[in-house]
């Protein structure tokens, strides 16, 4: 004899007032009956001047990404988050952006250097003698 499941019952759904089933699986819980989790508490205002120190920073680590300005940039957003952090107020996001376009500006200015001084070597060396008018 195999077993029937509990929905497979002719009566499983019978309609009730108002045409609609019930539902099978229980009662909804009622509202407040959850306990999982602490309950919301306020928090207090964030510093406006962390707040003000946290923005900075994440615009001049954007800035120092997007437009190659890293050297520069890059230190003052991580000054800038450095502030933000002893104030109170989370600043990371500007601290990696700052440390990204400073890494990415040494790069670029180690390319930069080592591109002038293979364009020098290639120049003294001799390379381009028969390029230059003399």
């Amino acid at each position: 004899m195999t077993q029937q499941h509990p929905d497979d019952r002719p009566d499983a759904y019978e309609p009730v007032q108002g045409g609609y089933s019930q539902n099978p699986y229980g009662a909804y819980p009622a509202p407040n009956a959850y306990q999982g989790g602490a309950a919301w508490q306020p928090q207090a205002a964030p510093n406006p001047q962390g707040q003000s120190h946290a923005t900075t920073a994440l615009v001049c680590g954007i800035l120092s990404i997007v437009l190659g300005l890293g050297i520069i940039l890059g230190p003052i957003a991580i000054w800038q988050a450095g502030k933000a952090q002893a104030l109170g107020v989370d600043a990371t996001a500007g601290r990696i952006c700052g440390w990204i376009g400073l890494i990415l500006g040494i790069i670029g200015t180690l390319i930069i250097v080592g591109y002038i001084i293979l364009i020098i070597f290639a120049f003294s060396s001799g390379f381009a003698a028969g390029f230059l008018p003399v």
